[in-house]
C-alpha cells in the first residue's frame, strides 16, 4: 500500500488507476469534481456497508466496503478525503 498526498497539481497521477472515493458525503463529492476537473475519472463512491442509502450519488455508484474488498484490483487507488476541523 502507497499513501499519496494529493492537491490539484498532482491529482493527474490517478489517470491510469481505477479511482474510488471514500465516502459519498460533502467532501467526498467535493474531491469527485476536483478529480474530474483534473480529467480523472471516479468509478464509485465506497461507504460502510450500512450506510448505503441509494445506488448512487450524482450519476457516480455508490457500494458497500465489503463489496469493494472481494473486488480489489492491483491498480486501485482510494482517496480518503477529511476536512481540517482541527482548530485549537
Amino acid at each position: 500500500m502507497k499513501i499519496k498526498f494529493l492537491d490539484e497539481k498532482n491529482c493527474h497521477l490517478l489517470k491510469s488507476n481505477n479511482v474510488y472515493i471514500y465516502g459519498a458525503g460533502v467532501y467526498a463529492h467535493d474531491i469527485k469534481n476536483a478529480m474530474k476537473n483534473a480529467g480523472v475519472e471516479v468509478k464509485a463512491f465506497i461507504v460502510d456497508d450500512a450506510y448505503i442509502l441509494a445506488p448512487n450519488r450524482d450519476g457516480t455508484e455508490v457500494i458497500s466496503l465489503s463489496t469493494y474488498r472481494s473486488n480489489i484490483g492491483d491498480t486501485d487507488a482510494v482517496i480518503y478525503g477529511m476536512a481540517n476541523v482541527a482548530r485549537f
